[in-house]
């Protein structure tokens, strides 16, 4: 996979024992030297290390395919790490209500992608969007991608900042993991008038500080997750569960909720709870399923009440966990 044109000055991949940071100019981009479809403009960074970059903003495509890749051997062995892509939407934008791709292939030939719709992100302001994660075995490559190659549709207003491949969160690996809210698809989850969004602070420092979203209104929810199950040590038994809290003000728990996992197999489980009648003000640990990690694919989960179509409010969405099931 050849960069866009070679490195110089400043726009280099920079890598540590921490991670890795890879530069627009590291990455493939379709047309990046075409000043039709994208513009470059150098930034100051916060690291002294960069002290600038060049970025490239998007004036316009209708095939989008951002790659790159990067080779283990610079990251530490044994240890599980995640590839995210720095971004902004810059007004004027468009072309962004149709979803995007992010997709990693690792070392050992496996896959794994999800879709992002990039039109409910808040403008002019940086987002990590996680593209996968990979655990390091040896001197291979890896490589990563955003795109959006179907619908043909135009698009503009995009910048890419960099790409950083970081060490996983520390509730990743054998020990489970944890799916922050960011992560998750929420109806409506950035619409101001439906959820707002709050920094919480973690009991643990390693976490330090996480955006929780709390509901304002709505009489669709819907929230979703996945996670790729080769993450998880093999042969062990899991559950997810889903963090939660009713906060005064909140009303409208009285139908229950419906909470499903399926499995990569196929099979699923599914059981209702209802909220009303739970103690408010703190966190409640809302089972969605267990599954014994074999293999690999897709361990997808859900909370949802859209059958009774009745307005509900208060609850705040802290994280999903994926914790061994201990007998």
């Amino acid at each position: 996979m050849a960069p866009v044109s070679s490195s110089s000055g400043t726009d280099v991949e920079k890598s540590d024992a921490v991670g890795l940071a890879l530069c627009p100019r590291n990455l493939f981009i379709p047309w990046a030297k075409d000043a039709r479809c994208w513009t470059w403009d150098r930034i100051p960074l916060e690291s002294q290390d960069y002290r600038q970059i060049d970025v490239p903003e998007l004036l316009k495509v209708a095939w989008l395919d951002v790659r790159g890749n990067f080779n283990m051997s610079q990251l530490t062995a044994m240890t599980w790490y995640e590839v995210v892509m720095e971004v902004k939407l810059k007004e004027p934008c468009q072309g962004w209500a149709l979803p995007v791709t992010l997709e990693i292939c690792k070392a050992d030939g496996t896959s794994t992608s999800s879709q992002v719709t990039l039109d409910s992100m808040p403008r002019n302001q940086w987002h990590n969007l996680v593209v996968g994660n990979f655990e390091a075995t040896g001197p291979r490559e890896v490589q990563f991608s955003l795109k959006e190659t179907t619908w043909g549709n135009w698009k503009k207003g995009l910048l890419i900042k960099r790409v950083l491949v970081r060490p996983a969160n520390p509730g990743y690996g054998v020990k489970g993991l944890v799916i922050y809210p960011e992560d998750m698809w929420i109806s409506w989850g950035r619409d101001a008038r439906y959820w707002k969004w709050n920094c919480l602070l973690f009991d643990s420092q390693d976490y330090g500080e996480i955006e929780v979203p709390k509901l304002l209104g709505v009489s669709w929810l819907e929230i979703r997750g996945s996670f790729e199950i080769s993450k998880l040590k093999a042969g062990a038994a899991y559950e997810v569960v889903i963090v939660a809290m009713l906060k005064e003000p909140c009303s409208g728990w009285e139908s229950p909720l419906t909470l499903h996992l399926l499995r990569p197999d196929s099979t699923s489980a599914s059981r209702e709870v209802t909220l009303k009648g739970m103690a408010s003000n703190r966190w409640l640990d809302l089972v969605v399923g267990d599954f014994l990690a074999a293999g690999s694919g897709l361990v997808e989960f859900s909370m949802t009440e859209t059958k009774v179509g009745n307005w509900k409010k208060g609850l705040i969405i802290k994280h999903a966990l994926i914790r061994p099931v201990h007998d």
